[in-house]
C-alpha cells in the first residue's frame, strides 16, 4: 500500500500518521511498501470536517507542527513526513542528528534546504558524508523540490 492510496482512493480519506524508515519496507524490486498501520485513522467525520485530536501519536521530528500545536488530522501529515524522509534519505541521517549538528529546530532546517537561492548550497553541505562529494547536484536538487 502507499501513500496515494491511503489518501485518493479510501474513502474517507486515511493518514498514516507514523511515517519514518522504520516504516517503509523494499520489495525485489526496490519498491517501496509501507507498514504498521497501528495509528493510521480517517482525517473526516461524517460532516466533512477534517478531525481534531487531542491524543497526539507518531515520532517525533515526523509529526507535522499543525498536528502537534492544533491536533489536527489531515493528509498534509503524511505529506510533511514524506518530505523528511527525502531529507534524511539525501543526507544519510536521522531528522534528530540534523537538528543536533546544524543546531537549527526544524522547520528552520528545511527553510534552509528549501530555500530558492541558497538552499542547492546548504543541501550540498548536508548531503551523505559516506558519499565522498561523489554524487550528480543535477540529480539531488529534483529530490529537494520533492520534499518542499
Amino acid at each position: 500500500m502507499d501513500i496515494s492510496y491511503l489518501h485518493s482512493f479510501t474513502n474517507p480519506p486515511h493518514v498514516h500518521k507514523d511515517l519514518k524508515m522504520d516504516n517503509i519496507l523494499l520489495d525485489g524490486d526496490f519498491k517501496g511498501k509501507i507498514s504498521n498501520f497501528n495509528n493510521a485513522r480517517s482525517t473526516e467525520w461524517e460532516e466533512g470536517e477534517f478531525t481534531l485530536t487531542m491524543h497526539i501519536v507518531g515520532t517525533r521530528g515526523y509529526m507535522a507542527p499543525e498536528y502537534l500545536e492544533n491536533g489536527l488530522v489531515s493528509t498534509k501529515l503524511d505529506v510533511y513526513s514524506f518530505g523528511i524522509l527525502i531529507i534524511e534519505m539525501l543526507t544519510g541521517k536521522e531528522v534528530s542528528e540534523l537538528h543536533r549538528k546544524e543546531n537549527l529546530q526544524l522547520p528552520e532546517l528545511l527553510e534552509k534546504v528549501l530555500d530558492e537561492k541558497d538552499g542547492k548550497e546548504y543541501l550540498n553541505h548536508l548531503m551523505d558524508p559516506s558519499l565522498e562529494g561523489n554524487f550528480p547536484i543535477e540529480l539531488v536538487v529534483p529530490m529537494k523540490s520533492i520534499a518542499n
